[in-house]
C-alpha cells in the first residue's frame, strides 16, 4: 500500500500546482463574462502611471462574505481578487459579478478604501458602460443585503432612490 503513497503525493503536487497556476494574478481579464470583458485601469500608487490593474480568481471561505477586494501593491500597482467561492456560494448573477468589478476597480482608480464611494463609483462607470435597469439596481441591493449590507453602503447614490428596505426574495 505505501507504493502507492509517493506517486500520489506527486499527482497531488502536480494538481495543486496547476490549481495555482490558474489562480495567480494576471494583467486584466480574470472577470470575463460571456461577451462582456473589461479593464480596470488605474493610477499607480506611487509614480501616478495609468496601469492595467492585475486580476485573479481566488477561492477564500465564503464565511464572512465578501466577492472581491482590492490591494495596493509595494510597487503601487493594484490587484484586484474576485472571491469565485463566495459568489458561487451566494449564486452571484453575472449582472452582479460586473457591478462587483466596478466596484473594486473604483477603489483602484480612486485610491480610496470607503465603500460607499465605492460602490457609488463603481455603479456611476457601470452606468457609462452599460444600460442599468431598475431591476439590475434592485438585483444588486438584493445581493447586498444576503451579505448584510444596504446597497450603497452608507446611503443612496447622489441622484439614486433610497436603499432598499430588507427583503428576502
Amino acid at each position: 500500500m505505501s507504493r502507492w503513497i509517493v506517486p500520489l503525493r506527486a499527482a497531488l503536487v502536480v494538481l495543486a500546482m496547476a490549481a495555482l497556476a490558474t489562480l495567480a494574478p494576471r494583467p486584466a481579464m480574470a472577470l470575463k463574462i460571456g461577451d462582456w470583458e473589461a479593464v480596470c485601469m488605474a493610477p499607480n500608487a506611487i509614480t501616478g502611471e495609468i496601469q492595467a490593474v492585475e486580476e485573479a480568481h481566488i477561492a477564500r471561505r465564503p464565511y464572512p462574505p465578501f466577492f472581491g477586494r482590492t490591494q495596493r501593491n509595494e510597487d503601487g500597482t493594484w490587484l484586484i481578487e474576485f472571491n469565485v467561492l463566495a459568489m458561487n456560494v451566494y449564486k452571484v448573477s453575472d449582472d452582479m459579478k460586473k457591478f462587483v468589478f466596478y466596484h473594486e476597480c473604483a477603489h483602484a482608480r480612486l485610491n480610496e478604501g470607503s465603500e460607499r464611494i465605492a460602490d457609488c463609483e463603481g455603479l456611476k462607470h457601470m452606468r457609462q458602460d452599460m444600460a442599468v435597469s431598475q431591476e439590475l439596481y434592485e438585483g444588486i441591493a438584493h445581493t447586498y443585503l444576503l451579505i448584510s449590507r444596504l446597497f450603497p453602503t452608507g446611503g443612496p447614490c447622489e441622484g439614486d432612490p433610497t436603499p432598499l428596505e430588507a427583503t428576502v426574495r
